[in-house]
């Protein structure tokens, strides 16, 4: 890691929201070989991705709806939006490494969602135990390889040192690249 930083904090995931206890109850998991499956039969289920949108724009499961998270915080009000029908029909959650999906779940159900499962282990558990099918791009990862491919290594992506964002090669050569300064999505945040 580039710069560490130890700190107390309330929530290990920031949602902000006191009566959502995962260590009191959560949805069940549903094993990376047994999504595989469902996929393989194309059964009928939503496939919802809880992750940030700098997260699904390096890659994501096909057929997933990407809430275009801003930050986890906006999960609560981004699944409200969701059709009504789909509180009735089996839905599988997932995120990098399943410990986002332990809250969101517990949302999902609080908000009446009935047939809830969490994909054990997330993105980087379904890369471990099966060959990666129906995965799209790469995984963003919160270490210093910025995104993994999915047999785990790491990819092309670098993130900017001024907003985090990660950034691809293309990006890299952009004229709104410079190295440790700003990306392109510095210079479109300075637009506004």
């Amino acid at each position: 890691f580039r710069r560490m930083l130890v700190r107390l904090k309330k929530e290990i995931i920031a949602l902000g929201l006191d009566e959502v206890r995962p260590s009191e109850f959560t949805a069940p998991n549903i094993t990376p070989k047994e999504f595989k499956n469902m996929l393989d039969k194309n059964e009928d289920v939503v496939i919802l991705d809880t992750r940030n949108d700098y997260e699904t724009k390096v890659g994501i499961f096909d057929n997933a709806i990407d809430l275009n998270l801003s930050t986890f915080r906006d999960f609560p009000n981004a699944i409200s939006d969701l059709p009504e029908e789909y509180k009735t029909k089996q839905i599988v959650m997932y995120c990098t490494g399943g410990i986002r999906c332990e809250k969101a779940s517990v949302v999902m159900m609080n908000a009446g969602f009935e047939n809830v499962k969490q994909l054990e282990g997330g993105i980087l558990g379904y890369f471990e135990q099966t060959d990666g099918s129906y995965w799209k791009g790469d995984c963003f990862v919160f270490d210093q390889r910025v995104a993994v491919d999915t047999e785990l290594n790491e990819t092309e992506y670098s993130m900017c040192f001024a907003c985090r964002e990660p950034l691809t090669k293309k990006e890299r050569r952009s004229e709104n690249y410079k190295l440790d300064s700003y990306c392109p999505y510095c210079a479109e945040k300075n637009k506004s």
